[in-house]
């Protein structure tokens, strides 16, 4: 029994007939109900399917990547979504948190230097240039944007042994910019990505 079969009286279904139809139909009524919750999903970002988000990137004017996954589109479509104006220092950071998580970077207003400075923790260092397109555009031209990535430095390797990077094939060259709590979770690396500071030094 197909879908058409739902559609008529229980006591059609005995009949030759509507067996038939029901071969017929059914199948293009499931097609047409897969369609209809394809488009119902596209409406909204988190349950929208590829093309859905694809067509949402092209209204916002969204550059596309190649070899871009689902998620990955998904994300950066919710996190173009998600910005505000005028812009407000905090509502940087709700977007920050939004795009990177809370434990995913460090940021500071510093109003003397009229410079927002923002530490990226190395797990996000993909989005670092999709960051900085977009807080260009959020931020004042006054304001001067200081984007870095937080290096892996000697204090905090110093907890690492030889074999253990030799294990991991990591090179001098390479351990600097590879997420160590990621490859090393049995350490707790210490850090300050889930602060959001204001200087208000008036040197």
């Amino acid at each position: 029994m197909g879908r058409y079969s739902k559609y008529i009286p229980a006591i059609l279904s005995d009949f030759e007939q509507f067996q038939k139809l029901d071969e017929v139909e059914s199948p293009v009524l499931e097609e047409e109900a897969g369609e209809k919750e394809r488009v119902e999903q596209n409406q909204w970002i988190l349950t929208s399917q590829r093309d859905g988000l694809l067509r949402r990137a092209g209204f916002m004017g969204l550059p596309l990547l190649a070899g871009e996954e689902t998620e990955a589109l998904r994300e950066r479509v919710l996190s173009y979504w998600n910005r505000r104006s005028p812009y407000v220092y905090f509502m940087v950071c709700d977007w920050l948190d939004s795009f990177c998580g809370t434990d995913g970077y460090f940021s500071e207003m510093r109003y003397a230097e009229y410079t927002l400075y923002i530490l990226l923790s190395l797990r996000e260092k993909e989005k670092k240039d999709t960051i900085f397109e977009w807080l260009r555009y959020m931020i004042p031209a006054n304001i001067l944007l200081d984007l870095q990535l937080d290096f892996n430095t000697h204090g905090k390797l110093r907890k690492l042994r030889h074999g253990e990077l030799k294990q991991k094939q990591l090179s001098h060259k390479s351990i600097k910019e590879v997420d160590l709590p990621s490859l090393f979770p049995q350490y707790a690396f210490a850090n300050g990505y889930n602060n959001h500071a204001i200087s208000h030094d008036k040197r």
